[in-house]
């Protein structure tokens, strides 16, 4: 058995130091030149919070709805906007910055993974696909959730590949760092769990007795009990409510059943989600005020039923809602999802980022289609209205195709080199992500960015070509 490398070689650091460089001069003039590029819909249901957090002392959805009780936004990202302003100033540069930096963080704990499976050139070809990767590049600097929680999964994946290796890795040091990406977004909440069965069997296999298994398994617990279980108490004594967050229940319905029931009535997803209520979700969960979603009318009047009950509540309705749709059509909701998983893995930044940043600007048709999701009417129509952007989002995708079919092949090519369960632990957290995150919603590609770092791993293997033989820390 050979003993892999624990630090990744210092050219690892020199490609991440260069990538993040070259993201700060891109923030430079994106900053100054067109800094709403940086900013997006769900941007403010986390700055809120944020700035109720910093300014009054309480986690509220807003500075003019303390001190109710936000329980929409888990509190890790607004606790580290908050952080963030209170130290460097409420500038809109103070948060970009961070994302590249923890950007680059994950590329390292990539890089680091990746030299103690898998030897040194494949740690520094981890770091260039991580750092490189188009989609991960660029929307890093997005004022979202997404790069922070990207972070903490790729620390909790890495430290539960390193004890499934059996090189002394505390389990609890992966149950924190799961349990601190919870908090930042929910998507990884049934992941607990799941995770901690793992720890258990490699425990039991690596010979301890069904007492130290337990305690393994506990130790993998105990930060996802104190700090998500926590927070669960926090609602239920603020809210009446234990719960997470109830923003699962309508992203069940809007962006799971809503889509299967406009595909079953013929009409467009869009507007089923208004049918079904898609603006009252918005100003219930923090994305603007009553004139901004609403204009004149008010929301009592437009909603006299629903508006009386508290968001819980609503939530609750809405999942019910959702699962009666589900249930009314399992064949459709089946295709809907392999189709989302295509659109989760496939979908190329550059459809939102030319937006974005200004380089092109759809028609009502072509918006239409892609709010649709017509993916075939869509491309179509792209090639004859903007052939550049066509022709560089086939690129993408492309890259796409070879970065997962490079780490289909290394992690055929590593299936006898490592501990099976290091391949459990990493494998088992991409597919979580993939089965959790394969809805509607996934056409904007953010919601692939957990995906990349593990992928880049194995994809590191077996583009460096070398044998890494058996990992173990005995």
């Amino acid at each position: 058995m050979n003993r892999r490398p624990t630090a990744p070689p210092r050219a690892v650091f020199a490609v991440v130091a260069a990538t993040l460089a070259l993201k700060v001069i891109f923030l430079a003039v994106v900053v100054r030149a067109r800094p709403q590029a940086l900013i997006y819909t769900d941007t403010g249901t986390y700055v809120r919070p944020a700035l109720a957090l910093l300014r009054l002392r309480t986690f509220s959805p807003s500075l003019e709805a303390a001190p109710e009780p936000e329980i929409n936004r888990t509190p890790g990202y607004p606790l580290l906007i908050a952080a963030a302003w209170g130290t460097l100033g409420e500038r809109l540069w103070v948060l970009p910055a961070l994302a590249a930096l923890l950007s680059a963080g994950t590329a390292l704990v990539a890089a680091g993974l990746a030299a103690r499976l898998f030897g040194g050139r494949a740690a520094i070809l981890a770091a260039v696909l991580v750092s490189c990767e188009p989609g991960t590049f660029f929307r890093s600097l997005d004022v979202l959730s997404d790069t922070p929680f990207t972070f903490g999964l790729t620390l909790f994946a890495a430290a539960l590949a390193r004890y499934a290796c059996g090189d002394g890795t505390s389990p609890a040091r992966a149950g924190l760092w799961l349990a601190l990406a919870t908090l930042v977004r929910p998507l990884s909440y049934y992941l607990i769990p799941l995770a901690a069965v793992l720890v258990l069997i490699v425990a039991r296999r690596a010979g301890r007795s069904p007492l130290a298994a337990c305690g393994a398994a506990t130790a993998f617990l105990a930060p996802a009990v104190l700090l998500v279980g926590g927070w669960e108490a926090r609602n239920l004594v603020r809210a009446n409510a234990f719960t997470l967050s109830p923003i699962a229940s309508s992203e069940l319905l809007f962006y799971r059943a809503a889509p299967v029931l406009a595909r079953a009535e013929g009409v467009p997803v869009p507007e089923m989600q208004e049918r079904l209520g898609n603006r009252e979700r918005w100003y219930r969960s923090g994305g603007g005020t009553e004139r901004e979603i609403f204009g004149d009318a008010r929301y009592a009047d437009l909603f006299p039923v629903t508006s009386r009950l508290s968001l819980v509540e609503l939530n609750v309705r809405w999942r019910r809602q959702a699962f009666a749709i589900l249930e009314s059509h399992p064949f459709l909701a089946a295709a809907m999802a392999q189709k989302g998983m295509a659109v989760l893995l496939l979908t190329p930044p550059s459809l939102i980022l030319s937006a974005h940043y200004g380089l092109f600007s759809p028609d009502a048709t072509l918006l239409a289609l892609y709010d649709d999701q017509r993916l075939g009417a869509f491309a179509a129509r792209l090639a004859r209205v903007a052939p550049w952007l066509f022709a560089v989002s086939a690129g993408l995708v492309l890259l796409l195709v070879a970065l997962w079919a490079a780490a289909v092949r290394g992690l055929w090519d590593a299936r006898g080199e490592v501990p099976a369960a290091v391949h459990v632990a990493l494998v088992g957290t991409f597919l979580y992500v993939v089965a959790v995150s394969a809805g509607f919603e996934s056409f904007d590609d953010r919601y692939r960015l957990p995906l990349v770092p593990i992928a880049c791993v194995y994809a590191a293997r077996s583009l460096s070509g070398g044998r890494a033989g058996v990992v173990s820390g005995s």
